[in-house]
């Protein structure tokens, strides 16, 4: 269920609130950001994600919908290809 992002600068450098920039400015550390989707309905940019460093081991909601819809995409993606002959 992580969501594993490479940042290319500094979060600070980011004015975008895409989720791998707000997981790194709640908390990831590093280049890579490891973060969970917990409600992308919210209009609160900073309560759509949690870094996986929040989690210590504890279990948190995750979105459902949003993890069925990447699901969705990438079976789409893959199966692409045969649905073309």
């Amino acid at each position: 269920m992580v969501i594993l992002k490479r940042l290319r600068r500094p979060p600070s450098e980011y004015a975008s609130r895409q989720p791998h920039v707000v997981a790194a400015r709640l908390g990831a550390e590093g280049r890579s950001v490891s973060y969970l989707f917990i409600n992308t309905e919210s209009r609160n940019p900073y309560l759509r994600v949690m870094p996986a460093s929040m989690l210590a081991g504890q279990h948190h909601g995750y979105d459902r919908g949003k993890y069925a819809a990447l699901v969705r995409r990438a079976a789409e993606n893959l199966l692409r290809p045969l649905n073309n002959t």
